[in-house]
């Protein structure tokens, strides 16, 4: 087992050791705020210091031994990895394989260097692991969003803010549609930069000559099809974690066509061909559109269809908005009905045919 699937920025795992509940996370953060130094300052809260020595991965692609972080913890231990990165093509894959190599306790918990958990993240993630029968959790992602006069608005444009709210809005459709597969009993996706699990599971399942066997997407697809444990989607607010939003459309469109290449690799096929599926009608959508302009015979059709999916996505995102206080986001869901077909059918093609980017190398 290794962690990522769709693949974010850089990716930090936490280690929970436990003795009787004694927990140990290790942490893996690789970006930008991991070399300022600020990445210790989002480490967990509301968890005895005690019962939580920490370990932070962090490499440079450029192979640059990077600044440790000033005012950081004690208990802060880190694990320098760039060697592991420039002789690897799976990116984060080896980043965590090398960071959960280095942890002792039984739990695993994994987030972004980027992202701000909750006070409560540790203990809210981990209560479900106390039934003997679940082996892997999966935990709440919210994009962090700011206004104009806002720290992280305060630097954006309307436009900017406005594109922000709406890859928002689709990334949490991508978590309704995880947890809501995790309560069928039958889990498909979920995101790296919140979940916990076993560590007898990951050792149990990991294979390093399988590509992408490690991706979370994969691990917890594998855990439902090759052993007896069960999956849990942990909605307690305390589990939530915020992480900024791609930072434009160049970024957004690498990070989903990185997610989107995990499509093929997945093991439960009767998920990829359902992704499939949902692609075609996509690009049946798409074609409809101008084609109406010559056989007006298209229009009502493609009125139905349309019509089907905004009330498709409309029933998922608004018991999610509203479950998840973000109710502000479904001003976006029809003003950018209209690009989102083209976004879905050239991101597939993209992830499935086209080169994957991730800290500005092609990887695996």
């Amino acid at each position: 087992m290794r962690l990522p699937a769709r693949l974010l920025h850089p990716r930090l795992a936490n280690a929970l050791r436990r003795r009787r509940r004694r927990s140990a996370p290790v942490r893996l953060g690789r970006n930008r705020r991991a070399r300022r130094g600020g990445q210790h300052r989002t480490l967990p809260r509301g968890h005895p210091p005690e019962r939580l020595p920490l370990r932070a991965l962090r490499g440079d692609r450029r192979g640059r031994t990077e600044t440790a972080p000033t005012e950081a913890p004690p208990r802060l231990r880190l694990l320098q990895m760039h060697r592991v990165m420039e002789e690897s093509t799976g990116h984060k894959r080896e980043a965590l394989n090398h960071g959960i190599s280095a942890a002792r306790g039984p739990l695993i918990l994994t987030t972004d260097a980027d992202c701000t958990p909750a006070p409560g993240w540790i203990g809210a993630m981990t209560a479900p692991l106390r039934s003997a029968d679940v082996a892997f959790v999966a935990g709440p992602v919210r994009y962090r969003l700011g206004a104009a006069g806002d720290e992280d608005g305060a630097r954006k444009s309307f436009g900017a803010r406005l594109f922000d709210r709406a890859q928002a809005l689709e990334f949490l459709a991508l978590q309704a549609v995880g947890a809501g597969s995790i309560g069928l009993g039958r889990p498909t996706i979920c995101n790296s930069a919140n979940v916990a699990y076993r560590q007898s599971v990951y050792q149990a399942l990991y294979r390093p000559e399988t590509l992408g066997a490690a991706d979370d997407e994969t691990l917890i697809q594998r855990i439902a099809d090759e052993t007896d444990a069960r999956a849990a989607f942990c909605a307690a607010p305390d589990a939530c974690v915020e992480t900024p939003p791609a930072d434009g459309p160049r970024a957004f469109w690498r990070q989903r066509q990185r997610w989107a290449s995990m499509t093929p690799r997945y093991p439960d096929t009767g998920f990829t061909l359902a992704l499939g599926t949902l692609y075609g009608f996509y690009v049946m959508l798409l074609a409809a559109a101008p084609l109406s302009f010559w056989m007006p015979a298209l229009l009502g059709p493609l009125a139905v269809a349309a019509g089907l999916k905004v009330a498709a996505e409309a029933a998922l995102l608004v018991p999610a908005c509203r479950r998840f206080d973000q109710t502000e986001l479904l001003g976006a869901l029809l003003p950018f009905q209209p690009a989102h077909a083209a976004y879905m059918v050239g991101i597939g093609a993209a992830g499935v045919l086209g080169a994957t980017q991730w800290k500005g190398r092609t990887v695996d």
